[in-house]
């Protein structure tokens, strides 16, 4: 028996604490009592979270002019990443060394989360950027 339960509303908490208290006195019953793991949820970004992201870099590439001059989105993704993320050391085939920003891709959920905060807080204070909506 192996069941998984990811508690993000009170509807699943309600159906873990059934199906608990339905399995419980017969696993223990069977000699197999149940192991329950409490941990936080590591998915990766959603994609719902991806096409938030992207359109807020569109905002902040429409409404932020630093120094007089527009960056596209996909400047402003580098710059974030390497911000707020960090870069790594990479050895190119001709063997020169250099840094890149760390890809946003392996974030979780929550991490993606809270650096899309970070992004916007940025964009919002250090560039004057004002969001729709």
């Amino acid at each position: 028996m192996n069941e998984v339960f990811v508690i993000e509303t009170p509807e699943r908490l309600r159906a873990l604490d059934a199906y608990m208290k339905a399995n419980w006195l017969g696993a223990v019953k069977r000699d197999a009592p149940l192991v329950v793991t409490i941990e936080d949820d590591v998915r990766q970004r959603s994609t719902i979270q991806n096409r938030r992201y992207w359109a807020l870099l569109r905002e902040i590439s429409e409404g932020a002019r630093p120094n007089d001059k527009q960056y596209g989105s996909d400047t402003w993704h580098e710059f974030f990443k390497a911000k707020y993320i960090g870069t790594e050391e990479i050895e190119l085939p001709d063997r020169r060394r250099i840094e890149r920003p760390i890809s946003t891709t392996a974030l979780s959920v929550s991490e993606f989360a809270e650096y899309m905060t970070r992004v916007e807080a940025y964009a919002a204070t250090e560039l004057n950027v004002e969001f729709l909506g």
